[in-house]
């Protein structure tokens, strides 16, 4: 080894601790690939010891400002520095796009929601450019390193402003101070600060405590966007505020941080030249122990989650980056509450697991289905704890520990993410919901956790799924198994999830007072199917030829009596009820609602609006048969829960796939002529086995792919489509294959005979 790489008194360079033979390996690599240029050397070295920043890319500045002090120390030799001559800068033209608008000056309540824009597309950067250099006193330079752009944006559309987001200062007193690091872990730490290098609000607007707001919702957003477009959350961003021309009213009301000031660019005849106030902001609650003892957020956890800087050639692509970067942060908090220590298995891995498990049959066996998901995933290269798979028994464990409560919370996190899409499925600014219940067969160990038999001659205990959907997007909203079989009760308990004036359709079986009654105290809106009533005048209407009338209802003495057991903390005052009588194909329907206005709600509207819940029921029908959701592997309600919910994300993660491929039909159909036109959605059952086979390519593969994963199962959702035949009128069989354990004719006869 040459003398002088044993006699080094730090072998740490670039920020990276390199050891003596790794050093002695380099300066052998330079002795061998002499006539590479300089920066081709250093991609060389990046590429041999992996040396890349958080996205994936080679520190090559980095890496060339090691060698170079390598170099200085005599332990190698670069090639000669080439020179170039340097380019200017292209400059920056005004276009009539960044032409001052009209004055805008009111509340900010006037302009809610605001929202934070994502600047990808190179013609909307090219406009954020403008806006910056004609309106913003430091002008536009381009950034260097990872960044992110953004648009202010107000419910109009109306461009407000502008933020950009890039690298940290490397050096700065006051904020190092503040975090309490050394040299070294600035160096290795210090890509999880960022820098608010630019906020601007247009010089026409005019609105007061708008730039405090725009701060708080951008420090709500960055880290996640953060995330989705460079593979790591980062916990804490810096600010400066020139002092000559702002006080930082905005960053202070905002609750930033105010530091201390920047050195600035000091003169003998102004020694505070250049100096700014220096504001911070703490995304992550534990910013300062994560940036100090080298703990990553829990985002970098995993880095084959995480979602990459690819183009966005269609939003669909972008939307799938946030459900997935959400789904880890959902299995990265629950690895938390249930890892006493690291394991091979993390929760996502679980979930996985049980995804495979609802899609095989029963008599399939875990080792099977771990053999399979091992299988897949190596061909897909992606990374697991080990190469070999782990024994059905670590599985088994690790299910006992996880709560089956996960299901829940990916699923209303991922709704949340969707929601921004969902301004279309709004009916009359009602959100829409519809509620489905269905009794289940569940294994006899479930008898003990007070899940019964109905009567004798089943058997198997029955339990009741019950469901809340979105109506028009038919997503899942709230799920549950319970023991009792009480549907309303069931419902009532997905009532707690809802908004103020979201509207619930029922089916038969579900009105009654009490549920009238949650409603008005919730402030939500019904239309239940209603079906012979005990109510005399709902009977007296079925049995006149109305077809609407307005009715108030309260119970007798004895129904309150009967009410009250159930519903101890009701006030039983009169409720109105409209009731609406239409005729399809001969048949009489009944409905009761307490929207009471007819000129807005008309009763053609409301009977279409109560038959578009059958696609609900149909849709689970088609998932329970495909998935066979009640051959149950587990023989726990732990275990069985697990798979009921996994079920209903699958079901969740489906519909967003299938409404994005029918939004991609309909553009092309628009695109044809008007005689070749045709109303067209996609299979849905075709939409559900796609998806499984493509969910560890989605979830767990590099994030250079996540693009090519969504365009595999659009394509393929896409080219799987069926006419729509609206106005189509037949009965409602059902199809339902018999479960085993069903009691047969034969068994019912001779417990007939015997009792």
């Amino acid at each position: 080894m040459d003398p002088k790489i044993e006699q080094l008194k730090s072998t740490t360079f670039g920020g990276r601790k390199f050891s003596k033979h790794q050093i002695q390996h380099i300066q052998q690599t330079a002795k061998i690939f002499g006539k590479l240029s300089r920066k081709e050397f250093a991609q060389t070295i990046c590429e041999q010891f992996s040396w890349v920043t958080p996205s994936g890319a080679n520190k090559v500045s980095t890496c060339l400002n090691a060698l170079e002090k390598l170099e200085t120390l005599g332990i190698l030799q670069l090639p000669e520095k080439l020179e170039y001559q340097s380019r200017k800068s292209k400059e920056l033209v005004w276009t009539d796009e960044s032409n001052p608008s009209l004055p805008i000056n009111c509340s900010i309540k006037d302009l809610m929601p605001i929202s934070l824009q994502l600047v990808t597309e190179p013609k909307q950067k090219q406009i954020w450019n403008e806006f910056i250099d004609r309106y913003h006193y430091l002008g536009y330079s381009r950034p260097f390193g990872l960044h992110l752009r953004y648009f202010v944006v107000d419910r109009e559309g109306r461009k407000l402003g502008c933020l950009l987001f890039s690298f940290a200062s490397h050096k700065l007193t006051c904020r190092d101070e503040w975090i309490g690091w050394s040299e070294k872990q600035r160096e290795k730490n210090l890509n999880l600060v960022i820098n608010n290098a630019r906020f601007l609000i247009f010089p026409w607007v005019d609105v007061a405590h708008l730039a405090s707001k725009t701060l708080a919702y951008a420090m709500q957003q960055v880290s996640q966007d953060w995330a989705s477009m460079h593979g790591y959350k980062p916990v804490l961003v810096e600010s400066f505020v020139d002092i000559s021309q702002y006080q930082g009213t905005c960053y202070k009301a905002s609750n930033w941080e105010h530091v201390g000031q920047s050195n600035g660019k000091p003169l003998k005849t102004d020694p505070d030249r250049g100096k700014k106030d220096v504001y911070l902001y703490a995304i992550h609650p534990d910013a300062r122990e994560i940036l100090i003892n080298n703990q990553k957020p829990m985002i970098q956890k995993v880095d084959t989650y995480k979602t990459a800087n690819i183009s966005l050639e269609h939003e669909q692509v972008y939307l799938w980056q946030k459900i997935i970067t959400v789904i880890s942060d959902v299995a990265e908090r629950f690895d938390q509450e249930w890892q006493k220590r690291k394991r091979a298995l993390s929760t996502l891995l679980v979930i996985l697991f049980i995804f495979r498990l609802v899609f095989s049959k029963n008599k399939q066996g875990y080792g099977t289905t771990i053999a399979e998901l091992w299988e897949y995933c190596h061909k897909l290269h992606i990374h697991l704890p080990q190469k070999t798979p782990v024994v059905p028994s670590t599985f088994c464990d690790a299910r006992k520990k996880m709560d089956a409560s996960v299901f829940k919370r990916l699923n209303t996190e991922i709704i949340d993410e969707y929601k921004a899409n969902q301004e279309s499925f709004l009916w009359k600014n009602h959100r829409l919901f519809a509620v489905d219940g269905s009794k289940v067969n569940l294994p006899k160990e479930l008898i003990k956790d007070g899940y019964q038999k109905i009567s004798d001659n089943m058997r198997y205990p029955l339990g009741l799924v019950s469901c809340i959907y979105q109506l028009k997007s038919k997503i899942p909203y709230d799920f549950d198994l319970v023991s009792h079989l009480d549907e309303r009760l069931a419902a009532t308990e997905h009532l707690k999830t809802l908004h103020e004036n979201d509207l619930i359709i029922y089916d038969r079986g579900y009105f009654s007072y009490a549920m009238l009654y949650t409603h008005y105290k919730k402030d939500l809106q019904a239309v239940f199917r209603l079906s012979s009533s005990s109510y005399k005048l709902i009977k007296d209407f079925m049995d006149s030829s109305d077809n609407e009338r307005l009715i108030s209802i309260i119970p007798t003495s004895r129904d309150q009596k009967d009410i009250l057991k159930k519903y101890p903390d009701i006030e039983f005052i009169p409720l109105q009820l409209r009731l609406i009588r239409y005729t399809i194909n001969n048949a009489d329907y009944f409905l009761g609602t307490n929207l009471l206005c007819e000129k807005i709600y008309s009763r053609q509207e409301l009977s279409e609006l109560y038959h578009s819940r059958w696609g609900v029921e149909e849709m689970y029908k088609i998932s329970k048969l495909l998935i066979d959701v009640e051959d149950f592997h587990a023989k726990t309600e732990l275990g069985v829960k697990q798979e009921l919910f996994a079920h209903f994300v699958m079901i969740t993660l489906s519909r967003i796939f299938t409404n994005g491929a029918d939004d991609i039909l309909l553009m092309q159909q628009k695109s044809k002529k008007p005689e070749d036109q045709n109303l067209c959605q996609t299979n849905f059952k075709n939409c559900l086995t796609t998806l499984a086979r493509n969910l560890e390519a989605l979830l767990l593969r590099q994030v250079e792919y996540i693009k090519e994963s969504v365009n595999i199962i659009l394509d393929s959702i896409v080219t799987c489509y069926q006419k729509t035949r609206p106005g189509r009128s037949y009965e409602r069989i059902s199809h339902k294959i018999p479960q085993k354990w069903r009691a047969n004719k034969k068994s019912k006869k001779i417990n007939a005979a015997i009792a």
